[in-house]
């Protein structure tokens, strides 16, 4: 790996958890090797507050409804271009890299005024909409899927940048269920859980036959206003369950799962692919540009995942899947080897690399 010792390097993201883990995976990196991280973000990116190892710039816009929230925005948003100018002027950082998300456009524009080297890094199968206004007077495209809808001939395909936890979880060995033997599921709706999982999931495995139903264990996260139905519903059921809005362990929970249903949001697909698990998507079925199923369609087509979009998320069609599973886990087992051809456990060092070439 190249250095980037004493240099000053911007990160800009979006507050949402598909910009902020790998934003954080990398700052990890770099600070390591002893560069200067600062943080452009807005109010939502109070995870980075976490590490007195950078610095945080607020970039937040105020936003409103009607006309006048239009001119709001629009003012807020010359606004922080003109602070970013500011700063950068007096900082003059080596390198901008933006993840995505409105927070990150003010930094990466005010960067490309002042002629600094600018990197956009796309999480997704297709370019963000910010990513894409941008994308032209950056420096260079760096992606995590070879095939990104709206890309350009500046791309280098780096893989989406984990945190530590996951990778040294690195292709763990994936151990079949028996017929007769426990099944672990794990339930991931996102950073904050999905009210459709609560509704569906519980429905589903409540259909399934006594003998399977005695040997799941469900791990599923849930959005605290859903957490106490969901638990009540399991354990009338008499079925073996942990429902948590956040799991701390959620490396060691995808471990030891022997299927994962989840969103196929990019940091999912990339920390699941790393690990080898796998994993069922539901797309978020009004996620922007609809690149969640995007997301998932490589992975399905190579037989590596499967995909039940919302519209087809029922607890019949579900209970009918899992009963599959539990009777005969060869798919699954064939499915978290294939997984892992999705994993970039170098794509830290990569996105490194790239910065340091563009300095």
């Amino acid at each position: 790996m190249r250095s980037v010792k004493n240099q000053t390097i911007v990160l800009a993201s979006g507050g949402t958890g598909g910009h902020v883990f790998p934003a954080l995976s990398l700052a990890t990196e770099l600070t390591r090797q002893n560069a200067k991280v600062i943080f452009v973000t807005d109010k939502r990116g109070n995870v980075f507050q976490n590490s007195k190892d950078w610095e945080i710039f607020s970039c937040s816009f105020k936003r409103g409804s009607g006309l006048w929230g239009k001119i709001t925005l629009l003012t807020s948003v010359f606004f922080a271009i003109f602070r970013c100018l500011k700063y950068f002027h007096k900082l003059k950082p080596s390198a901008i890299v933006g993840f995505g998300g409105y927070p990150s456009a003010p930094a990466l524009l005010a960067g490309q005024i002042l002629k600094i080297p600018t990197v956009i890094h796309e999480q997704n199968a297709v370019l963000g909409r910010v990513n894409r206004w941008l994308i032209k007077r950056s420096s260079v495209l760096a992606t995590h899927f070879p095939k990104v809808k709206f890309a350009s001939s500046k791309t280098q395909v780096t893989g989406n940048p984990v945190r530590d936890e996951i990778l040294t979880l690195a292709n763990s060995p994936y151990s079949p269920c028996g017929k007769n033997a426990p099944f672990n599921l794990l339930v991931i709706g996102g950073s904050q859980g999905a009210k459709i999982f609560s509704d569906i999931i519980p429905k589903a495995i409540s259909l399934l036959s006594n003998d399977l139903q005695s040997r799941i264990h469900i791990d599923q996260q849930s959005r605290p206003e859903f957490l106490q139905a969901t638990e009540s519903y399991y354990k009338q059921n008499n079925i073996s369950a942990t429902v948590q809005p956040f799991f701390s362990d959620i490396g060691e929970k995808i471990k030891k799962a022997h299927l994962v249903i989840a969103r196929s949001g990019a940091s999912t697909i990339a920390e699941l692919a790393i690990i080898g698990r796998p994993v069922l998507f539901i797309p978020y079925a009004v996620a922007m540009d609809n690149h969640q199923v995007l997301n998932a369609i490589p992975l399905v087509e190579e037989k590596a995942a499967w995909m039940l979009e919302e519209k087809c998320f029922f607890a019949e069609n579900l209970k009918d899947l899992l009963e599959g599973f539990m009777l005969d886990s060869t798919e699954l087992s064939k499915a978290a080897k294939k997984i892992q051809e999705f994993g970039k456990i170098n794509a830290t060092t990569n996105l490194v690399n790239v910065i340091t070439d563009i300095i």
